[in-house]
């Protein structure tokens, strides 16, 4: 009967290493997430403004 083979370490080792990838991941794209909520939120009150003024004037 073979000998289990050693590369446990390397396994668990690729596994944080690629977690560790993943979560980056995801909190760049959360703060992208943010940074549009963010940006459409500001368009939209400008916008809110722009056609308050201009149905005052017509």
């Amino acid at each position: 009967m073979p000998a289990p083979s050693g590369g446990g370490a390397a396994k668990w080792i690729g596994i944080g290493v690629g977690g560790g990838f993943l979560a980056v991941a995801l909190s760049v794209s959360m703060v992208a997430f943010a940074i549009g909520a963010v940006s459409l939120t500001v368009c939209v009150v400008v916008l809110r403004s722009v056609w308050a003024d201009f149905t005052k004037e017509h």
